[in-house]
C-alpha cells in the first residue's frame, strides 16, 4: 500500500500504470498500422453506411467519440453510444444498411457483448476494435481490428485506450484519404518528451484538491472525459468534465477554492481557446496543458487528428502520481475490475 504521509512504499514511477503509460511511446505506431492496414477494406463500407453506430464502455467509449469526431468531420454520419445503451437508441426495424464499430479491450464485457447481440438481430454489420483478437467480441463481429498494444495489467485503462484512438485514427486515415504516416512515426518521440517530464508533474499532483475540473472543446473533450475517468479510478478524485464554454451553463455554480481546473488548451480547430475570466477568479487553481508555449503543462505541437494522444499523456500520468499521493495504489482499484461481466 502506498503512503500519502511520507511516502513510503515503492513510489508512483514504480507502478504498473505508469510502466505502461511508458510503453506508449511504442504502441501508439503499431495500432495506427493495425488500423490503416484493416481500413483498407473496411473504409468503404464505412463511407457507404447510412448510419455508423459507435460504441463501448468506460474507456472504451471515450476512444469511440474520438472516433465519431473525425467520422463527422469527413461528412460521414455516426452517433457513439454506451455499450449499456445501445439497445435504447437503435431502431426496433432491422436494417440491412447499417453499421456498428464496437470498441473493447478484451472483448469480453456483458454490455459489450450484449451490444454485439442485438446488433446482430437488428440485421446490422459489425466491427470490432479490440485488444483481443480471440475475444467472443471479435469472434462474433463481420471484422475485427486488433490493436496489438500487449497485456495491460494495471486496472486503469492507459495504453488500450490510445492504442484504441490509434487504430481508429488508422481506419480514417484511409476513409479520409489524410496521410499520417509521417506524423505517427514521431509520436512516440513527442509521447517520450511528455514521460521524460513526469518528475516535473509532482507540484501541479500535490497541489491538485479532490475535486477536479477538466475542460477541453471538440475533439478534446473525450480526453477531457477520459482524464476525470482516471483521476476517479486511481485517485478517487470526484472529477467533472465539460466543453470549456459549456461550463459556464449552469455547473459554474459550484466551482469554488475547492477545486482545481485543468484546462486541455488546444488549437483554434478544436474550438474556442480562451478562458472565460468567470472561471479564472473562482478556483482554486487553473492548470492548463497546451503547446502555445505558456501552459503549465507544456506538450509538442502535432496534426490535428493526434492531438487528443498528447492531452492524454499528462493526465494519466497526473492520476497515477495523485494516486501515490493520496495513499492509494493505482493498479488495483478496490472497486473495480478488469472486466465487468
Amino acid at each position: 500500500m502506498y503512503s500519502s504521509k511520507n511516502h513510503d512504499g515503492p513510489g508512483w514511477e514504480h507502478s504498473m500504470m505508469f510502466r505502461e503509460i511508458r510503453q506508449q511511446t511504442d504502441t501508439v505506431s503499431k495500432a495506427f498500422y493495425s488500423g490503416r492496414k484493416s481500413g483498407e477494406e473496411l473504409a468503404d463500407l464505412i463511407k457507404k453506411s447510412k448510419l455508423v453506430y459507435i460504441s463501448g464502455s468506460g474507456s472504451s467509449y471515450h476512444a469511440g467519440l474520438i472516433f465519431q469526431f473525425l467520422l463527422m468531420r469527413c461528412g460521414i454520419p455516426s452517433m457513439c453510444v454506451r455499450a449499456s445503451e445501445f439497445e435504447s437508441y437503435l431502431p426496433v426495424t432491422p436494417s440491412t444498411s447499417g453499421l456498428v464499430l464496437f470498441f473493447s479491450q478484451s472483448g469480453e464485457g456483458y454490455d459489450i457483448l450484449n451490444a454485439l447481440k442485438v446488433s446482430r438481430q437488428r440485421g446490422l454489420q459489425s466491427i470490432s476494435i479490440t485488444n483481443n483478437s480471440k475475444s467472443s467480441l471479435a469472434d462474433g463481429s463481420d471484422a475485427s481490428v486488433d490493436i496489438g498494444v500487449g497485456e495491460e495489467k494495471s486496472i486503469a485503462a492507459t495504453k488500450t485506450f490510445t492504442g484504441e484512438v490509434m487504430a481508429a485514427i488508422g481506419i480514417y486515415s484511409q476513409v479520409s484519404s489524410k496521410p499520417l504516416e509521417k506524423d505517427v512515426n514521431i509520436l512516440g518521440k513527442h509521447i517520450d518528451n511528455i514521460v521524460g517530464r513526469s518528475k516535473q508533474l509532482e507540484s501541479i499532483a500535490g497541489n491538485l484538491p479532490k475535486r477536479i475540473v477538466i475542460l477541453g472543446n471538440g475533439i478534446l473533450f473525450p480526453v477531457a472525459l477520459e482524464g476525470g475517468l482516471k483521476f476517479r479510478e486511481t485517485a478517487e478524485a470526484e472529477t467533472e468534465s465539460y466543453p470549456i464554454r459549456e461550463y459556464l451553463h449552469g455547473p459554474i455554480q459550484t466551482l469554488n477554492k475547492e477545486k482545481s481546473v485543468v484546462v486541455l488548451r488546444g488549437t483554434n480547430e478544436s474550438g474556442p481557446q480562451t478562458l472565460p475570466k468567470e472561471i479564472l477568479s473562482l478556483a482554486h487553481g487553473i492548470y492548463t496543458i497546451g503547446s502555445a508555449g505558456d501552459d503549465n503543462i507544456p506538450i509538442d505541437s502535432v496534426t490535428f487528428e493526434l492531438s487528443p494522444i498528447l492531452y492524454t499523456i499528462p493526465l494519466q500520468l497526473l492520476a497515477n502520481i495523485k494516486a501515490y499521493f493520496n495513499g492509494l495504489d493505482p493498479d488495483k482499484p478496490s472497486n473495480l475490475r478488469k472486466v465487468i461481466n
